[in-house]
C-alpha cells in the first residue's frame, strides 16, 4: 500500500558514451514494475552480464540530479498537489543526450491495467514493516 518511485540511469559504452534513464512510478493498486514492462526477467540476465562495461565510475552528477529532481516533484504532488495532475502509475524516459524527460508512450496501455501480480490486498506485503 505504499507508492513505489523508482530511478536509474546507465551510462552505455560507445563512441562517444550515451546516458539514459527512467523514473517509473508504481501506485497501489495499479500496475507494478513487471505489469509497465520496465521489469523483464530476461533483462535482468543481460543487465548483470554487461554491469559496469561503461567503466567503475560512471555516474554522473547532472543526469542523476534530473532524475531525482523530478522523484521529488512527483512525491511531493502525491502529499500535497499544487497542480490538477494526479499521478498513477507512469513511466518516464530520460535521455541525457538529448537532456529530455519524456512520458514513453509504450507504457500508456499497461497504466490503466489492474496488476496482475497482486491478487489481494495480503499480496501487497506488510504495510506496517512488521519483521
Amino acid at each position: 500500500m505504499i507508492p513505489l518511485i523508482d530511478i536509474g540511469m546507465d551510462v552505455h559504452k560507445g563512441e562517444p558514451y550515451s546516458i539514459s534513464g527512467q523514473v517509473v512510478v508504481s501506485m497501489p493498486g495499479k500496475p507494478c514494475l513487471k505489469c509497465l514492462g520496465f521489469i523483464r526477467d530476461k533483462d535482468l540476465d543481460e543487465e548483470g552480464r554487461r554491469y559496469g562495461e561503461a567503466g567503475g565510475n560512471p555516474q554522473v552528477i547532472w543526469s542523476n540530479g534530473v532524475l531525482a529532481s523530478t522523484a521529488v516533484g512527483i512525491f511531493i504532488q502525491l502529499l500535497a498537489p499544487w497542480c490538477q495532475i494526479i499521478p498513477g502509475s507512469a513511466f518516464l524516459g530520460y535521455d541525457g543526450d538529448r537532456f529530455t524527460l519524456e512520458h514513453d508512450t509504450r507504457f500508456a496501455v499497461a497504466a490503466n491495467r489492474k496488476c496482475e501480480h497482486f491478487a489481494s490486498i495480503g499480496d501487497l506485503g506488510d504495510p506496517f514493516w512488521k519483521p
